[in-house]
């Protein structure tokens, strides 16, 4: 199998990856209409269940095998011995909830964690020519704009601008694994939201 081969099945994993990435919206939506101590409890047990089948996963290499069977396409080669995307996302929505108590900022710092980053990885995957480290310009420019227009759902254009200027940067930072973006975008956005309104 030739390397244009290689990338092309590289490309559509990450194309499935960031689609399913996209279903974080009903956890925003689960944040915004049930009351806040109710959306923790739900999140929390989500995150305990999620955590466990990526252990047991690492634990019992059949287990591992079957899932990665199932789920073709959902985790990345690297994710065989280590943590899935999906745990690091839990935690960083979860953690943003918890930690942040202004319903605006949550809302915004998890829709930039779903929307500009998923868009990013999207718009990088199909049109991104100018490359910085694995990611690229065009896909950072996606994300920046996406985050802004969410930003001005709750907040002026300044605010708006700053705090999708901070997620677009650290969706851009090349964090080493076991780390994840998902973990950081929410919980730092959140962290700038709320020293830009306070």
């Amino acid at each position: 199998m030739n390397t244009a081969q290689l990338l092309r099945i590289d490309n559509k994993r990450e194309l499935r990856r960031k689609f399913f990435h996209f279903a974080g919206f009903f956890y925003i939506l689960g944040y915004y209409l049930l009351p806040r101590f109710t959306a923790l409890w739900v999140m929390g047990v989500l995150l305990i269940l999620v955590c466990l089948l990526d252990f047991s996963r690492l634990y019992y290499p059949l287990l591992n095998s079957f899932l990665f069977k199932l789920f073709g396409g959902l985790y990345r080669p690297e994710e065989e011995k280590l943590p899935s995307g999906l745990s690091f996302t839990f935690f960083g929505a979860f953690f943003t909830m918890l930690f942040f108590t202004d319903e605006k900022i949550v809302l915004t710092a998890l829709g930039y964690q779903v929307f500009g980053d998923g868009i990013a990885a999207l718009v990088g995957l199909e049109f991104g020519k100018i490359k910085i480290a694995k990611k690229s310009i065009e896909g950072s420019l996606a994300c920046f704009f996406v985050c802004f227009l969410i930003g001005l759902i709750f907040f002026d254009y300044k605010i708006a601008l700053l705090s999708a200027l901070g997620a677009t940067i650290i969706e851009m930072l090349p964090i080493p694994l076991p780390f994840n973006d998902n973990l950081a975008m929410p919980l730092l956005t959140a962290w700038i939201l709320k020293s830009l309104t306070h």
